[in-house]
């Protein structure tokens, strides 16, 4: 028996042309590491509230987690020159808020991403048992 579906949303959130990766190239294009986070070495992510409008415009950034020395501002600034969607909301003049998290990595250097390896040896001795050794690289 088929389970039941879902009624489709009255009001559907915009999304960014093109999707995340272009969303992901729109940022890595137009993000300008602040003076201050290069000196101090500073590096994270910052996640912000945008308020789209109707249009696909966005209104109003607010900051919800950041890293400071300038890269809040800067996040801020990049997410508002988005333009996200416009879509028809049946004659309403709909705000959506949607979250959005900008990365900062230091130039040159390569965020830590551990790769770990692993394998195992099995040892058959003369007595009919076995032994087994792992070997773990990370």
């Amino acid at each position: 028996m088929k389970a039941p579906k879902k009624p489709e949303s009255f009001m559907r959130s915009p999304d960014y042309p093109g999707g995340h990766k272009a969303m992901d190239l729109f940022v890595k294009e137009n993000l300008k590491y602040p003076e201050e986070a290069l000196r101090m070495k500073v590096s994270g992510k910052v996640s912000l509230v945008a308020d789209v409008d109707y249009k696909g415009h966005v209104i109003k950034t607010v900051v919800k987690m950041g890293i400071g020395f300038g890269c809040d501002e800067e996040a801020a600034r990049v997410v508002s020159l988005m333009q996200f969607e416009s879509i028809k909301y049946r004659g309403l003049r709909v705000v959506f808020h949607k979250n959005v998290i900008i990365h900062f990595h230091l130039p040159g250097v390569q965020p830590i991403n551990p790769e770990i390896t692993y394998s195992y040896r099995e040892n058959k001795k003369d007595d009919g048992s076995v032994t087994y050794e792992y070997t773990i690289k990370g």
